[in-house]
């Protein structure tokens, strides 16, 4: 495969001669190469040619470290090599960034040589890495995406879609959440991370530039699971639409196992756009008549919409309290079988929510995680069980209560 070298144009003027050098001695191995002036056109470069070498020279009012740490995540099969002078040059953070190489400028002729030699074959190794994880893709199972989806609000849809999405990820999926709760949606807190970036900076985005990437702007929360942040204020979700959507998802299937949808009570376009994609649909429900009433109509509105066959029904905070509506009841006035059963447990609930840590975590044996492993083994996905690690909040619960015994 033919190494494509691009060189970052610097706007420095004592580096314009190591920026001239550089290029002569590419020419001179007959290689194809491109220089650009700014990070637009770069991105565009790297978009048609992601095993490209990219040399960064230095720029006024441009970070370089953070612009190759960016490029290191958005096409990890780039090599990267930062051009800077003796006193700006850090190696360890340059290394920490993800360049290949970086060389001090102005420098020898032979060094240049040198640095351009090494650094086509680590490209050529990328290249080779890059062709074959794609036939690789090519050939992968369909993603498998899951919407959580109600009609009426405090059910336990949130809750429901990051346990869910954590046991996924325990047992080895990987797992990306889409927060479609635009106006008030906080995987976020339910996950305690804070997000840098969200669903409306990606459309901003997008909007102008449709190759825009959503990968740039997951959080992540544990191994194998990250998740895209719903907008922070209420009226930036009038932006996001349903094209936006189909995008995001025809993007993360590229990168994930399983993509687990959490929405807002209301049909909204976006909601609309998912649902037709998704291949399962949960509908959460409580034993409360008013919640029983909107998940009826919830029902009647996906089998009008042809939905109906992968939609299923989880009935939440179950108890066998007197006074309560039972499984039996429920499934008559709903006239759909309950697909499974997530035990009341409130104090569980509340503990996970305040400190931000999923219970399927926290308390792998109690009977509410025991149920959301049941659902997951209901959804049919081929994973591959793991042994989770006691993380170091569950361990200080762990030992709270050993010493009060």
């Amino acid at each position: 495969m033919e190494n494509r070298h691009l060189v970052l144009s610097t706007n420095i003027y004592e580096f314009k001669a190591s920026e001239s050098e550089l290029i002569h001695h590419i020419k001179r191995n007959e290689e194809s190469y491109m220089t650009v002036d700014s990070n637009v056109d770069l991105y565009s470069f790297l978009r048609s040619y992601p095993s490209a070498i990219v040399y960064l020279f230095p720029l006024d009012e441009v970070d370089t470290y953070e612009l190759c740490g960016e490029l290191s995540l958005e096409f990890p099969y780039a090599t990267i090599v930062l051009m800077f002078k003796q006193a700006e040059l850090n190696y360890k953070k340059a290394m920490f960034v993800g360049a290949t190489d970086s060389i001090v400028i102005p420098t020898s002729s032979i060094d240049l040589k040198n640095c351009i030699y090494k650094v086509k074959g680590v490209a050529s190794l990328r290249a080779e890495k890059m062709v074959k994880k794609n036939s690789t893709k090519n050939r992968k199972e369909p993603t498998e995406i899951i919407t959580i989806c109600s009609g009426k609000g405090g059910v336990g849809k949130t809750t429901l879609t990051v346990n869910l999405a954590t046991q996924l990820a325990n047992f080895g999926k990987r797992v990306a959440i889409l927060d479609l709760d635009l106006q008030f949606g906080d995987v976020n807190i339910f996950l305690n991370v804070k997000s840098r970036k969200t669903i409306y900076d990606w459309a901003m985005e997008y909007n102008g530039n449709k190759h825009a990437k959503i990968n740039r702007y997951l959080s992540k929360f544990q191994d194998n699971l990250s998740f895209v942040s719903a907008p922070v204020c209420p009226e930036q979700a009038d932006i996001i639409t349903g094209e936006h959507i189909e995008d995001i998802l025809e993007q993360l299937s590229l990168d994930y196992e399983v993509i687990v949808i959490d929405t807002p009570p209301l049909f909204t376009e976006p909601v609309l756009a998912a649902l037709n994609k998704t291949s399962k649909i949960l509908i959460p429900t409580t034993p409360n008549l008013t919640t029983i009433k909107n998940v009826k109509t919830t029902i009647s509105t996906l089998k009008q919409l042809d939905w109906d066959t992968k939609s299923h029904v989880i009935l939440n905070r179950a108890t066998e309290a007197k006074k309560i509506i039972s499984r039996k009841e429920i499934e008559e006035i709903i006239n759909k079988e309950i697909w499974e059963v997530i035990p009341s447990d409130y104090k569980t609930s509340l503990t996970s929510i305040n400190f931000g840590i999923p219970f399927v975590n926290v308390h792998p044996s109690k009977n509410i995680s025991k149920a959301i492993v049941k659902i997951v083994n209901k959804l049919e996905i081929n994973y591959e069980k793991k042994k989770t690690k006691l993380n170091l909040f569950s361990q200080m619960i762990k030992k709270k209560k050993n010493g009060s015994d």
